[in-house]
């Protein structure tokens, strides 16, 4: 009877491992479920991401990619996987794909950061915006690859697309509003020089004439006319000031040249200020827009100077080199910091930058409190006028 006990023992033992097992069985089943609603969780992000994850090797081979392609590309990632890179790049734009393939084999060769943005056409035959970045990877075994992922940024080009082309429209209204306040100035001031002038000469002579013909005791009439007389000519200098202001004939008759030089000369002299002017070449001839816009830039930069500047020298050079040409205007006055431009910009500098941008140019500012500032503005020369 003593086989007893020790069957009893060997049950025990065989009780509790099989209870062990079904726990660790439990726990196996308990974790695949996990798991499982790990997988099908992380599936789901994926696959809801904006952004497509894709692996190559360094010959171009799909290693992986992220089962959400087929939302944004409209293939399936076995559609993908069976075509290779070529059904890739052969539905990339013919104008992007020469960037894209340049792009990824400086990424492989070299491991230069691989950012791209191209167009391709979808599998319903859309075409869409793709925004592409990459780095290459090397794993424990020295295996090179490429990782990336890539997200449609089509809407954000169509908006961009529609913000330049209200731009364009703005750029051109406003460039036609230039155009016809420039043709009015011309007009009016035409019109007072000529018409107004010739009026207010005419009767100058007519009251001269008056006073040839004064008795020579008739003093009072006589003051009186001299004093018409002189009334007369400060109003005739009053109306070609006016005109001059409004356009300039020095720059319609004799160029870009002697108008700056008369503006100059004038501003400064009013202001006490010391000028200088240097023209590069002296007899500089530019058409008729771009001297236009050069010379009211240099209106409103140098009307800056005398109203905010506190300066005491001005120096300008307008300078023609090769296809450009430049024009800087540097005075000693008080300064300020540029990064509060955008604060304190008067209409003068708006406008000075809205004129240079028709042109296609650029403006940069240069300054600092006490120090002064510096303007400077290029853009392109154009064709020579036709008199030049």
């Amino acid at each position: 009877m003593s086989f007893l006990p020790e069957h009893s023992a060997r049950i025990v033992e065989l009780q509790r491992q099989l209870a062990e097992r079904d726990a660790h069985i439990a726990q196996l089943d308990h974790a695949m479920q996990k798991r499982v609603e790990s997988e099908a969780r992380y599936r789901l992000l994926v696959e809801n991401l904006p952004a497509v994850a894709w692996s190559t090797d360094v010959h171009g081979g799909i290693t992986y990619i992220g089962p959400n392609v087929q939302r944004v590309y409209g293939f399936s990632p076995r559609e993908i996987y069976a075509g290779g890179l070529e059904l890739w790049l052969d539905r990339i734009h013919p104008d992007d794909v020469g960037g894209v393939r340049q792009a990824f084999a400086e990424l492989v060769a070299q491991g230069i950061g691989y950012d791209a943005e191209y167009r391709i056409q979808r599998k319903d035959g859309a075409w869409i915006w793709l925004h592409d970045r990459a780095a290459r990877i090397e794993d424990v075994d020295g295996v090179r690859h490429a990782n990336g992922v890539f997200w449609d940024v089509t809407e954000r080009k169509d908006a961009e697309r529609a913000q330049s082309a209200r731009h364009g429209r703005l750029r051109a209204l406003s460039k036609h509003q230039h155009e016809l306040r420039e043709a009015e100035q011309k007009h009016i001031s035409r019109e007072l020089h000529d018409e107004l002038g010739s009026t207010l000469t005419a009767l100058r002579m007519d009251l001269s004439w008056l006073e040839a013909r004064l008795p020579s005791d008739s003093l009072p009439l006589r003051e009186r006319l001299v004093e018409m007389e002189r009334l007369v000519e400060d109003l005739n200098e009053r109306v070609r000031l006016l005109a001059s202001e409004l356009r300039p004939g020095l720059l319609d008759h004799l160029g870009i040249g002697a108008a700056t030089q008369w503006l100059i000369t004038r501003i400064c002299g009013r202001a006490g200020l010391k000028c200088s002017l240097r023209l590069e070449p002296e007899d500089l001839r530019l058409d008729e827009p771009r001297s236009i816009a050069l010379y009211r830039v240099l209106q409103e930069a140098l009307t800056n100077v005398v109203r905010h500047a506190q300066a005491q020298h001005l120096d300008v050079l307008i300078r023609r080199d090769g296809d450009g040409v430049e024009l800087q205007v540097h005075d000693d006055g008080i300064g300020f910091v540029p990064e509060s431009e955008a604060r304190v910009a008067t209409f003068g500098l708006l406008g000075i930058r809205e004129r240079v941008g028709l042109l296609g140019g650029v403006v940069e500012i240069r300054s600092a409190p006490g120090q002064g500032t510096r303007l400077n503005v290029i853009f392109e020369a154009g064709a020579p006028p036709e008199d030049a």
